[in-house]
């Protein structure tokens, strides 16, 4: 397991469990390492902060956030139109390039949202206006962040390894709650492992890396399973969680990352800070995803 391994869970526990104002706190402090000297600077809040979370004076730029806790394609729609119109007039058109900067779990926009951009550009250019525009969701803020920093700045930003000891304890926790919830049971079957899963279902990088990092520990899961008392409840939690993905791939506009989003949710990643808590969760996720319980396995062999 590399020291970037960590450093990308760090940013992504950072990224998954901040909204509204703390995640733009979170975002101008990166904006500013990303932009140093003095060049980027946030805004006090005593009169309104103008539509700007931050701003880079010498390339006049604006990085606007929108990081609710529900995603809604209205809110982010409006926010784009209200916020991007807002800071043009604000700074009387003189700006060079405006970055939407969002916390969707898949990284990408709704349909809407990019029509919005798309008449925004539009009427940009039939004016004569030259502002670029970008959008930075998860994936596209962490490429930005690994190119222009270096390794000791994303150190000190997301932290060194420091294993963290999976107890039976808080796999416990986690286990008993999806052993009480009520599910339909599955009726598809169980197959075996492919080597190609990962890459078969599309997920991105941030959660491929956390199954990849988990895949270490998730064994102690399935002894968990074994050592308990109770001799079907690794059955009983392998259907239920198994029913749980089945009931969000069958929704058709849900990617592959918001359906391992769901799932976190389902093992309750955000219930608790706690690394033990974290870790217990994120074992869980690999080990019925490598036990065929979760996601597909390619169909050609």
């Amino acid at each position: 397991m590399t020291l970037f391994t960590y450093q990308r869970h760090g940013y992504d526990i950072a990224f998954a469990s901040k909204y509204e104002h703390e995640f733009e706190s979170w975002f101008e402090n990166l904006a500013k390492k990303l932009h140093p000297g003095g060049d980027c600077q946030g805004v006090r809040l005593t009169q309104g902060d103008g539509k700007i979370d931050a701003f880079v004076i010498n390339r006049q730029i604006v990085y606007q956030c929108y990081a609710p806790q529900t995603f809604k394609t209205s809110s982010a729609t409006a926010k784009i139109k209200d916020d991007f119109w807002g800071v043009h007039a604000h700074l009387g058109g003189n700006l060079k390039e405006w970055a939407f900067v969002h916390n969707h779990c898949t990284g990408n926009l709704d349909k809407d949202s990019l029509k919005a951009i798309n008449d925004i550009k539009t009427k940009l250019v039939a004016s004569g206006e030259e502002i670029k525009l970008r959008v930075l969701g998860k994936e596209a803020l962490w490429e930005e962040l690994v190119e222009k920093l270096d390794f000791t700045q994303l150190r000190a930003l997301f932290g060194e390894p420091n294993p963290v000891e999976l107890n039976y304890e808080s796999l416990e926790k986690i286990i008993y709650s999806l052993k009480m919830a009520d599910y339909t049971p599955s009726t598809d079957p169980i197959s075996q492992p492919d080597v190609a899963k990962l890459d078969f279902n599309k997920l991105g990088e941030s959660s491929k890396a956390m199954i990849k990092m988990a895949r270490a520990v998730d064994y102690k899961v399935g002894e968990y399973f074994d050592r308990c008392s109770d001799l079907e409840l690794g059955e009983k939690v392998a259907e239920r969680f198994k029913a749980k993905y089945v009931q969000y791939r069958d929704i058709d506009t849900l990617p592959p990352d918001e359906i391992f989003n769901k799932l976190q949710f389902e093992v309750g990643w955000k219930d608790s800070p706690d690394a033990q808590h974290t870790y217990a969760c994120m074992a869980i996720l690999s080990f019925f995803f490598h036990q065929c319980d979760i996601f597909e396995n390619n169909p050609v062999q």
